[in-house]
């Protein structure tokens, strides 16, 4: 990706060819269309001894020539055709993602997860896992079929300087959609208190502060407009999901550490919970580590 935070040029869309497929083919469209850009479709036929004893066997289509792949993928692109490069390959498919996106200089990357079977969010979040851990492309989970660009994003926030940077990529690649800023916040110490409910009252009001210093400080992209500051007391992702579904909005924008979606294995990962009970597109922007 490049380093600042531009349009970008270069998107890439990492497919499986399977059910999921057709959501996220749809957005990389209209991502296309929208930016002007190139779209580098990537298949990756991972070998069979790579895959789980136990994982459904997906690739029923295993013996198909990836030459007769590309030619049923140009015909589902149709005109779009002579604007996307089609690449089949094999091998992991982690790597091969993160390897493409570097040589072609994507700004991008869009992977599909439409279902939501308890295989699928667990083959998702260790695709991505693995993804995360060696990419600094910012990367779009699509759930939702597409209906023009996005019209309303929240970006959950921990005011933290990753946070911020992810803010900038984010309104830069999509600055059409109402932003609203959320913060969740915990107040652990609650429990011990006398009354609880000033104790967390106190904790809101500080939280309110603290959002509206940060949102201040952020650099307002001109088409953003004035977003919407949100302070919620509860757990981050369950606090996420529950207002995102309120609100009704189709994007969510959230930092991912390079340590991984699986990085705090006792506490749980927000963005790996998140992504269980999101039903909207999700773009990831991978921490950037000094």
């Amino acid at each position: 990706m490049t380093s600042s935070a531009t349009t970008p040029r270069r998107v890439l869309l990492a497919t499986d060819l399977g059910p999921d497929g057709d959501r996220a083919l749809e957005r990389a469209l209209q991502i296309r269309e929208a930016w002007n850009a190139q779209l580098v479709i990537l298949h990756v036929r991972e070998p069979e001894e790579d895959l789980a004893p136990d994982a459904p066997r997906r690739w029923l289509r295993e013996e198909e020539p990836l030459q007769e792949i590309r030619r049923r993928l140009r015909l589902e692109l149709g005109d779009q055709a002579d604007h996307v490069e089609i690449l089949l390959e094999e091998g992991d498919a982690a790597k091969r993602i993160d390897e493409t996106a570097e040589a072609a200089a994507c700004d991008l990357i869009v992977v599909g997860a439409a279902r939501r079977t308890p295989y699928s969010l667990l083959e998702l979040g260790e695709t991505l896992d693995r993804v995360l851990r060696r990419t600094v492309t910012p990367v779009l989970v699509v759930r939702g079929r597409t209906r023009g660009a996005f019209r309303q994003a929240v970006f959950a926030t921990d005011m933290s300087e990753a946070s911020a940077a992810s803010h900038a990529v984010a309104v830069s690649m999509f600055p059409e959609p109402v932003y609203a800023y959320l913060y969740a916040f915990d107040a652990p110490l609650a429990g011990l208190v006398e009354d609880r409910g000033e104790f967390t009252a106190d904790a809101a009001r500080a939280a309110e502060k603290e959002l509206e210093a940060f949102a201040m400080a952020l650099p307002v992209h001109r088409d953003a407009g004035t977003p919407a500051l949100v302070t919620k007391y509860g757990a981050p992702a369950r606090t996420l999901c529950e207002h995102v579904a309120l609100v009704g909005a189709d994007l969510v924008v959230m930092t991912a550490s390079s340590r991984g979606l699986f990085a705090e294995l006792l506490l749980g990962s927000v963005v790996k919970d998140a992504l269980e009970c999101l039903t909207s597109d999700v773009l990831l922007v991978p921490e950037r580590q000094p």
